[in-house]
């Protein structure tokens, strides 16, 4: 599976478990960390780890590699590291507070602007 594959793999598994706001990114030419994030927003606490857990589990079971599983459902942010492909999923207070999708989105629009 490539790493957009699994990228689009993930975002679908999270719509399948009800998570929300769920967008895929390009980070390959800002990040050396990975190609692709994947962020997206769960209900409760409950949620943002059992959704977490279950990713990482059909990820696995699809062929891909979990790295670790960082961070807490009480932090509001739980980070799933599928190597190539990073998943973010927040509480919605904390995807809002934290602005991850408006700082990398502006950091791949310079990007693209400065090579136009």
């Amino acid at each position: 599976m490539t790493e957009k594959e699994l990228a689009e793999f993930a975002a679908n598994r999270l719509d399948e478990h009800k998570a929300e706001n769920i967008i895929t990114m390009d980070v390959s030419r800002i990040t050396p960390f990975a190609s692709y994030y994947v962020i997206a927003t769960l209900q409760n606490e409950r949620a943002l780890g059992a959704i977490a857990d279950v990713v990482a589990e059909e990820i696995e079971k699809a062929g891909g590699t979990i790295r670790a599983i960082e961070g807490k459902p009480e932090t509001a942010w739980v980070l799933v590291d599928a190597g190539g492909v990073i998943i973010h999923l927040f509480l919605e207070w904390s995807r809002k507070e934290i602005k991850l999708d408006d700082l990398v989105g502006e950091r791949i629009n310079k990007l693209v602007s400065k090579e136009a």
